[in-house]
């Protein structure tokens, strides 16, 4: 059961953010809408960093971790379209200090102006930057993305493989995007009690997303459509009540069928990409299991 806070963060959302999904809604809408959501997610003061700018990428550093081998490229979600730097700072520094590590932050490049595949091209150059730097050591390296940057993080890591590039340790995506066709049952079977999304935000941002020749079965589009061999440890998490929940099942029963490692925990009631929400019990709890995924895959 989901704690007393977690429900009351549902109803708010049910009754805010899911309502700003129209068929003409715009992307300059949408992109103040969740700038003021942003408000629930950033209250992480007990925490600090130094995040500094090197080009398009933000580094973060806690209670001297700048010296750890332990590294985590997080790439923000956004529906592919939005990005609020504080709020991830915030939450990359909240998940550092948990797993002990630093972190980069890329600021790749948004949609509509920047349509598919910069983002997708913006991720794999910052992991071939990262791999050049001082000190940065694969096996002691990890990927993780929510939502959308969930979904970058799975194309990186198909990417990486098909160009030789030495692979991270382990992966972590968080309620990523995994299948643009929308053919996973629980787009409907969630459509009512997913408190976020509805299937016209879905259409909407596909729309901003993707030029009208890229078919969005592109395994670059909907990574659970392509190759999975051969990638490294991954762990999912996502509510029970998402929409997007079998793009994880899913994903993890092909890595799985493929001979590969894949784990999918779900959350009771909890809303897409919860885990950002520093006040949620269960947000610490996801960030513990993840630190435990990750220890388990890096020493």
């Amino acid at each position: 059961m989901a704690s007393f806070r977690a429900a009351a963060l549902n109803a708010l959302l049910r009754a805010t953010v899911k309502k700003i999904w129209k068929p003409d809604i715009e992307v300059a809408s949408m992109r103040k809408s969740m700038d003021l959501a942003t408000v629930l997610c950033t209250r992480s003061a007990e925490y600090s960093a130094l995040a500094t700018p090197i080009g398009s990428i933000d580094r973060v550093v806690v209670d001297g971790q700048d010296d750890d081998p332990l590294v985590i490229l997080y790439l923000h979600g956004g529906a592919f379209c939005w990005h609020s730097p504080p709020m991830y700072r915030g939450f990359v520094t909240r998940l550092c200090k948990c797993v002990g590590a630093c972190g980069y932050l890329p600021d790749y490049r948004l949609a509509p102006e920047h349509k598919f595949p910069a983002a997708v091209n913006d991720c794999i150059g910052t992991y071939r930057w990262l791999l050049e730097q001082p000190g940065v050591d694969p096996r002691r390296l990890v990927f993780v993305g929510d939502s959308a940057g969930g979904s970058l993080v799975l194309t990186t890591l198909m990417q990486a493989r098909d160009q030789g590039l030495p692979l991270p340790a382990c992966a972590v995506a968080l309620s990523p995007f995994t299948d643009a066709t929308g053919s996973g049952s629980s787009v409907k079977k969630n459509e009512g009690r997913d408190v976020l999304f509805t299937p016209e935000a879905l259409d909407v941002v596909l729309k901003w997303y993707l030029p009208e020749a890229i078919d969005p079965a592109d395994p670059l589009v909907s990574p659970l459509l392509g190759d999975l061999q051969g990638l490294p440890p991954l762990l999912f998490q996502a509510g029970d009540t998402e929409m997007l929940l079998d793009d994880s099942a899913r994903f993890v029963d092909k890595i799985i069928q493929s001979g590969g490692q894949a784990e999918l925990q779900i959350w009771d009631d909890m809303a897409h990409a919860f885990q950002i929400i520093p006040w949620l019990p269960e947000s610490n709890q996801a960030l513990e299991q993840i630190a435990d995924f990750v220890h388990q895959h890096t020493t």
